[in-house]
């Protein structure tokens, strides 16, 4: 199962998906966790060592762009398959599991991205769903992602939330772009908020979560000293009927 985050920036993407893939893991789930935001944060929350951003690969961009604009997917020039790409440029984290990186390598004034991201869609579209029981993709703050159809393959789109009216446009707006990309299958989560705040929230706007990660300490003390995120008693209670309510066992 492919599931992908979206929102506005600073919601809590990078927190949830952390979260989420370290409880995938524990479970015994093979996760591939992929960090799509340039702006790399994922690799620090799950404990894994960032070293093999895909940007610095500028040779092998190129050739899986090529191949795309070819419409060849899964294998690519340089002798190289998407296998090959996750296993070398992806770092080991967990138990089971493997984090893949965009990562940043442009100076300034140097230009766009559409390379990275046509080859991160790309790779996205052709990994073996069969290696992997979850693909869990952190994507870029704000609507960019959609608009290219990053997101395009996922089974699962969740929109994440924080207290405020603009988190809320934002995911309007995403939901819209999801249904030019026909992923019919959204979700709803919301971090940082306090116990008082939500049902208000909740009434106000006419949302229902189904991930829902109040605003903790830890993770805020965990944030700062750029440590590995840590689960607790709420947090997996909140993934264990989510995934619950998604029908998802472990065989």
């Amino acid at each position: 199962m492919t599931i992908s985050f979206a929102g506005k920036g600073g919601v809590g993407k990078t927190t949830i998906c952390s979260l989420l893939s370290l409880y995938l893991d524990k479970k015994g789930f093979r996760v591939l966790s992929i960090d799509a935001d340039p702006d790399a944060n994922l690799s620090v929350a799950l404990g894994a060592n960032y070293t093999k951003p895909l940007s610095t690969q500028k040779e092998l961009l190129k050739s899986i762009v090529n191949n795309h604009k070819n419409g060849l997917q899964g294998f690519y020039e340089l002798n190289t398959t998407v296998e090959d790409v996750v296993a070398t440029y992806g770092d080991s984290w967990g138990d089971n599991s493997k984090v893949l990186t965009l990562g940043w390598s442009k100076n300034g004034g140097e230009g766009c991205y559409c390379v990275e991201n046509t080859a991160l869609s790309s790779l996205i579209r052709s990994v073996d769903k069969n290696d992997f029981d979850f693909i869990i993709i952190d994507g870029e703050a704000g609507l960019e992602h959609l608009s290219r159809g990053v997101f395009a393959t996922s089974d699962l789109l969740v929109l994440v939330y924080q207290m405020g009216r603009r988190s809320v446009q934002t995911a309007k707006d995403a939901k819209k772009l999801a249904s030019d990309l026909g992923i019919k299958n959204i979700k709803n989560a919301i971090s940082g908020y306090k116990d008082d705040e939500l049902k208000i929230f909740e009434e106000i706007f006419d949302e229902e979560f189904s991930i829902k990660i109040p605003q903790q300490d830890n993770i805020r003390q965990k944030d700062i000293l750029g440590e590995k995120l840590a689960l607790n008693h709420i947090i997996e209670y909140e993934f264990e009927t989510f995934l619950n309510n998604l029908k998802v066992k472990n065989d």
